[in-house]
């Protein structure tokens, strides 16, 4: 699966208030893959009792497990920022993905780093050029070839210095809420039946493949009918 599916992955999330596990996605095929899992995490919020207090007790264990703190009192109001270290945050995230099955959004660098970072993509192309036309004759086409390769650079080892919880996921509350989405389905709860969800997934595929909504159907492939890529 491609871009497409991502999109379409994220569109469902937001649109049903639920969190897809990374287990999960090999076994959506077809529409009615999609449509079947979404019934059962709405159905699930009617029968499972506080899946928020479940998830939270799961949290704080991982989140103890990470810092090496068993006794580490948290609360959903708490911020990770401030009750972690940088490095605890980034073993964090990638723990909720070994351990608990979930993709969390990606850490974002702390702002004096992006600023300097912007600031150094900026100085650099635009150094290399002035330096090729005014000072050597040093080829511009390899000119801009360094700074293309200095800012990759730059973009690979800045995921190390990544420890900055993205919006929705800032604290413990917050990344509770969308662990019980890999369990319930918090928004739509009213749709109920296949055919009433499967109508607010026309809209969401038809936009996204650029497709004719007639053909979005239960038994409709993703690669095969849909071409999602």
């Amino acid at each position: 699966m491609g871009l497409d599916f991502v999109e379409i992955v994220m569109e469902v999330e937001e649109t049903f208030g639920m969190t897809f596990r990374s287990d999960e996605f090999g076994s959506i095929k077809t529409v009615g893959d999609f449509v079947s899992l979404i019934r059962s995490r709405i159905a699930a919020a009617d029968t499972v009792a506080c899946p928020s207090l479940s998830q939270f007790l799961r949290l704080r264990s991982l989140v103890r497990d990470v810092a090496g703190k068993p006794e580490l009192r948290i609360r959903p109001s708490h911020r990770l920022q401030s009750t972690l270290s940088n490095d605890e945050i980034r073993g964090l995230w990638q723990s909720m993905h070994e351990r608990l099955g979930i993709y969390p959004d990606t850490l974002r660098l702390p702002r004096y780093l992006r600023n300097t970072g912007l600031l150094i993509a900026f100085a650099i192309p635009i150094g290399s050029v002035w330096y090729s036309i005014a000072i050597d004759s040093f080829p511009l086409p390899l000119a801009l070839l360094f700074s293309a390769f200095i800012a990759i650079f730059l973009i690979l080892i800045s995921a190390q210095f990544r420890s900055v919880p993205p919006k929705g996921w800032v604290t413990f509350g917050e990344v509770t809420r969308q662990l019980s989405g890999t369990i319930v389905a918090s928004r739509n709860l009213h749709l109920k039946t296949d055919e009433l969800i499967l109508e607010k997934l026309r809209p969401i595929f038809s936009d996204i493949l650029n497709m004719n909504p007639n053909a979005i159907v239960p038994s409709a492939r993703l690669i095969e009918d849909l071409r999602v890529g």
